[in-house]
């Protein structure tokens, strides 16, 4: 039985052989070998490509010198990067702003509560006065009584056995300490590992290859961009530098030394930069900037010490809070619109960007949400405060707090939404060169019958498409 239902077009007998592969009446044979390996018969011109054949033909042979090219040089150049990264970091002189001469903080346990503040409502009210076990620093070893206050941004509610930071100062046999806080800081690494341990065991190596990326741009953010800042450069121009970075090696991991990791570089940096300046438009249009943050005062001491640009860490943070939707969003679309290119050849530009459109948009749709939804949830207690005084609108929208909430929600899904056209329409430009040559297959296609459409294979006869 033929595999094709009756009624429809077998692809073979359009070429004048059916399935089976006999000639079908009243058609005249082919006397080229039947095996391809036979001969030196060439294969059809006009036939469609094969799109498995055209990725294996794209894909690198595995070599010890394309190997070195591909992860070696890349590596190096990280490394080199690094070195340079942490002699900025460590060569820079930063002005002491507070006196903590003698003053440390180390790890203890408590080993006893000498007075609770619990009250029998279940509150604390004043101090607890415990003993702890140091476990660090010049009292290592020993037992010291210390106190530990009520307040919920510092001290902690002490047990027996909890860990604590103890913040402490020791001039020859006196020593004067406090509890700091509980000692999260092994909780917290426990958890990060945990993290990237399930990105590896879910992406496997492309997971590995996430991992190093994430730890990189963490590097970068903490080595980089801050002495940078600190050193007088303008916020804005080093959070684009660090975006840059941070994305070039993650989608060369993820990507490799390809077209689409350059297109999906290029689509990001230029999604987080329009973030940027939508911010700066938003803020220009508004009135608001840097100065109306929260902890301005802290800031001033900064720009009285060393000069440092206060007003433009507002845009500088929003543009590096929206690099990682931006990279997602180019990056998924850059990949959907690789594979459509290896699975049509011969697109053109024109569809190209028309099916990167349809791609981006569905991704848009959801993405444009994650930034808005971030911010809201960083000023959900803003938000009850407000509903909690019953407040009016127009204290509410002219409120700095609220007014700066927004305008990092919206430049931010403003750069999401940007990235889309911008990276389909570098993907349509470097993934198909232009309309005209892309168009050479389906002239070639058409060459062999006038009455040829795309709906059937093409052949080189005047034989029309017979019924199995």
């Amino acid at each position: 039985m033929s595999a094709f239902p009756v009624g429809r077009f077998s692809p073979r007998s359009a070429c004048g052989e059916d399935q089976l592969g006999e000639s079908p009446a009243g058609a005249v044979k082919s006397e080229l070998p039947q095996n391809p390996t036979e001969g030196s018969a060439r294969p059809d011109p006009a036939a469609a490509p094969d799109p498995a054949d055209f990725a294996k033909a794209k894909a690198p042979k595995s070599t010890p010198g394309a190997w070195m090219i591909r992860w070696g040089l890349p590596c190096i150049g990280i490394v080199v990067f690094i070195v340079l990264v942490l002699g900025l970091f460590f060569s820079t002189d930063r002005v002491a702003l507070t006196t903590n001469r003698g003053q440390t903080f180390e790890k203890g346990v408590v080993t006893q509560i000498l007075s609770d503040n619990i009250q029998e409502d279940g509150t604390r009210v004043g101090e607890q006065s415990v003993m702890v076990r140091m476990t660090s620093g010049v009292r290592k070893g020993e037992e010291i009584q210390t106190t530990s206050s009520a307040g919920y941004l510092f001290g902690a509610a002490c047990k027996v056995g909890m860990k604590v930071i103890v913040m402490q100062s020791v001039s020859g046999d006196t020593t004067v300490s406090s509890v700091y806080s509980q000692d999260r800081g092994n909780t917290i690494l426990i958890f990060a590992v945990l993290y990237l341990a399930l990105i590896i065991l879910v992406g496997g190596r492309k997971g590995l290859k996430s991992v190093i990326g994430l730890v990189f741009t963490f590097f970068t953010v903490i080595f980089l961009i801050l002495p940078l800042i600190y050193r007088g450069v303008s916020p804005f121009s080093a959070a684009v530098l660090v975006c840059a970075v941070t994305t070039l090696v993650t989608m060369y991991f993820i990507g490799g030394p390809t077209s689409k990791t350059l297109v999906a570089t290029l689509g990001t940096v230029a999604g987080c930069v329009c973030a940027g300046l939508m911010a700066r438009f938003f803020g220009a249009c508004t009135g608001l900037s840097g100065w109306n943050v929260s902890d301005i005062e802290s800031l001033l001491d900064l720009w009285y010490a060393n000069n440092v640009q206060v007003g433009g860490l507002l845009f500088a943070g929003i543009l590096i809070s929206a690099l990682g939707a931006t990279m997602d969003v180019a990056m998924s679309t850059a990949s959907a619109m690789d594979e459509i290119v290896r699975q049509n050849p011969v697109i053109s530009q024109r569809e190209l960007f028309r099916a990167g459109m349809r791609v981006g948009r569905d991704m848009m749709g959801t993405d444009s949400n994650t930034l808005i939804l971030a911010f809201v949830g960083t000023s959900l207690s803003t938000l009850l405060l407000d509903y909690s005084y019953n407040l009016t609108y127009l204290q509410i929208i002219n409120s700095r707090n609220i007014g700066l909430d927004i305008m990092q929600g919206l430049a931010g899904s403003f750069g999401v939404i940007l990235c889309v056209p911008v990276t389909v329409l570098i993907a349509s430009l470097m993934f198909v060169k232009t309309d005209s040559d892309s168009g050479k297959g389906r002239k070639k296609q058409a060459a062999g019958d006038s009455s040829h459409t795309d709906r059937f294979p093409v052949c080189s006869g005047k034989s029309r498409p017979t019924r199995v």
